[in-house]
């Protein structure tokens, strides 16, 4: 019982980790992807590196928040089956 807790908050954490780092860079992608980020972007090319960033980031954000729902989901079907 006390894993399946364990889990469970665990979980929960990495969830909001995930939340937290999309939140954070949701508002540098648009910015990059808007017409005048791919102006920027074509200029200037450390500009077009933050943009490469702000997307691996972005993209890694819901990659945690992912793997945090999938830690969730075994730690309530596996509580269960114990």
């Amino acid at each position: 019982m006390k894993q399946r807790i364990a889990t469970i908050v665990g979980a929960i954490g990495i969830i909001a980790v995930g939340v937290v780092l999309y939140e954070q860079t949701a508002a540098g992608v648009a910015a990059c992807t808007s017409t005048i980020g791919g102006l920027v972007r074509a200029l200037d090319p450390a500009s077009a590196r933050d943009c490469a960033n702000a997307n691996v980031e972005h993209d890694g954000g819901i990659a945690i928040f992912i793997v945090g729902a999938l830690a969730l989901l075994i730690g309530l079907v596996w509580g269960k089956r114990r």
